[in-house]
């Protein structure tokens, strides 16, 4: 069973501007409607424990994330869906920028290897939940799919294209979306 966090609310904690938006109108007290969302983007993030990337997620004011997975913890909801999470921009499709999407964060890194099927399984059953929360959802990819420039991150850390596109087609069938051909570019290699 899936367990959602909502605790750690950084809206209820900064004002709008630090590092997300809600989406209302300048001068408007009521936020906008429901924002549409086109897509969910895979990022991961590499620190030393679970807890320094939740803090560093929620204090950020340079970027957010909607959740954030990790091993043998629950998912952690940092920002509600609805509101723009600063974490894709700029990229090279806008489907996939920051107002037309969801951000999930995987904590892993390469450097402990292949991502563990347990972490694959808990964003499996966050995927599958916001794609029946919002059917508006038509594509699924990774960060480093879509990044600026190409090659500067390897986002999600652990998972490969092959197996990635796999889980991710596999997903949208499930709910009867057509998946889209993907793209994949080597990342950068620095020496």
């Amino acid at each position: 069973m899936m367990l959602i966090d909502t605790t750690w609310d950084k809206a209820s904690l900064y004002p709008d501007g630090h590092g997300y938006h809600t989406g209302a109108h300048a001068g408007s007290i009521i936020p906008s409607a429901r924002r549409y969302i086109a897509s969910i983007v895979v990022h991961s993030i590499a620190t030393a424990s679970f807890d320094q990337a939740r803090d560093q997620l929620l204090h950020s004011a340079r970027h957010s994330m909607h959740y954030l997975i990790g091993l043998d913890r629950p998912i952690i909801q940092l920002l509600d869906p609805d509101l723009m999470a600063w974490h894709a921009n700029p990229c090279y499709d806008r489907r996939y920028a920051d107002d037309r999407s969801i951000a999930i964060a995987l904590h892993w890194s390469d450097d402990r290897g292949p991502l563990p099927l347990a972490l694959q399984e808990t964003t499996r059953e966050l995927v599958l939940w916001l794609l029946a929360c919002y059917p508006s959802i038509s594509l699924i990819d990774m960060y480093r799919a879509h990044a600026r420039p190409r090659g500067c991150t390897l986002e999600p850390e652990g998972w490969g294209d092959a197996a990635f596109y796999t889980w991710a087609d596999a997903l949208l069938r499930q709910r009867g979306t057509t998946a889209v051909p993907h793209h994949t570019w080597p990342a950068l290699t620095l020496s």
